[in-house]
């Protein structure tokens, strides 16, 4: 019996914080990734309960530079990507905090690798296809499910 068909790979993000209060070492944590300009991806859910005000404080409290954008939508799209991708230009971030569910985090995440893997979204789709590394991204979850948090895979429309 050969086991070489059986050998895979399963990739997971290097670090996970977790436990009452963690939120409070976000700035430390984007420190640590260097970090000077922060941008917080999150949905429309999270600023009216005030979730993304709370985290733009704290991170601005340790001197960091913090825009938001909020137009991630249930099920994102590329033209969710391709506004996300505007809003890191514009605010000239090297730090991407993701902040929601799946949605904003797999925003957040191919965002992140837009601007150094150009060309169509779609030629990205499978296992490996990103070449280049992009701005570091903080996920943040505030919900439980999809467990977009603990992968480098995202869905996109």
């Amino acid at each position: 019996m050969s086991f070489d068909n059986c050998i895979r790979r399963f990739d997971v993000p290097g670090t996970i914080v977790h436990g009452a209060g963690c939120r409070q070492q976000l700035p430390t944590i984007a420190r640590e990734l260097g970090a000077t300009r922060v941008l917080i991806v999150t949905d429309s859910g999270i600023v009216k309960f005030g979730v993304a005000d709370e985290i733009r404080k704290l991170l601005e409290s340790a001197g960091l530079s913090v825009a938001v954008f909020d137009s991630v939508q249930p099920d994102p799209t590329d033209a969710n990507v391709a506004a996300g991708v505007v809003a890191l230009d514009a605010h000239r971030a090297d730090c991407i905090v993701a902040l929601g569910g799946g949605s904003p985090i797999d925003t957040a995440k191919v965002i992140a690798v837009r601007n150094a893997n150009p060309g169509e979204l779609a030629s990205y789709m499978g296992l490996h296809k990103i070449t280049c590394a992009g701005v570091p991204v903080i996920a943040v979850p505030t919900t439980a499910g999809t467990g977009s948090e603990a992968t480098k895979v995202a869905v996109i429309t």
